[in-house]
């Protein structure tokens, strides 16, 4: 079977391509809870977020909402 080079590179460049993925999770709160508190966790996390929402907050938990890249 003789594949065309575009059909070739295209099929290759889309092999590199990552996929975003949403999850919600939930963390602590904490006394001084801040946006980069939340980044710095999610990033340990998740590695490359693309963006986060704090979607609930109840008690000592904040649910948020975040896509990363895989």
């Amino acid at each position: 079977m003789l594949i065309s080079l575009e059909i070739l590179l295209n099929l290759l460049r889309l092999n590199k391509m990552s996929e975003i993925k949403s999850d919600v999770i939930e963390i602590n709160k904490t006394k001084n809870i801040s946006t980069e508190y939340i980044t710095e966790i999610l990033t340990r996390k998740f590695k490359d977020v693309v963006r986060w929402a704090v979607v609930q907050a109840d008690g000592e938990k904040l649910k948020i909402s975040v896509s990363y890249r895989n």
